[in-house]
């Protein structure tokens, strides 16, 4: 979802309204993508985890991402400085593929599995 949200921005639009438009398409797109997955992230970190040192396992997640976040706005900022408009928008949206077929194979290789839930008598 979150990569599908990039799409809409690629065509150089000139007209405020579809501007407006284009962009909240973005927006919302972006905004379910994120509710969609914020869940999925945090039950995957746990199931990677194997239900052992959770807390650790979060706090790795969050100084990777953090990382991960500032190298990519570095990276953005050099594909905007290009100064050609629909390569950061291609970018986003390649990074989005590339991270739906990531999880996708995580699945396949049995890693995101369902456990059964014991349930308290």
């Amino acid at each position: 979802m979150m990569g599908a949200g990039f799409p809409p921005l690629l065509p150089d639009s000139r007209d405020p309204a579809l501007g407006v438009l284009v962009l909240t398409a973005c927006a919302a797109l972006l905004a379910w993508g994120g509710a969609l997955l914020y869940p999925f992230e945090m039950d995957t970190i746990v199931r990677l985890s194997g239900n052992r040192l959770i807390a650790t396992y979060y706090g790795a997640y969050n100084t990777t991402s953090g990382i991960a976040v500032s190298l990519g706005n570095l990276a953005v900022g050099a594909l905007f400085d290009t100064g050609v408009r629909w390569l950061p928008w291609a970018a986003f949206t390649a990074t989005g593929l590339v991270c739906a077929g990531l999880v996708s194979r995580l699945h396949r290789a049995g890693h995101l599995a369902a456990e059964p839930v014991s349930v308290p008598v």
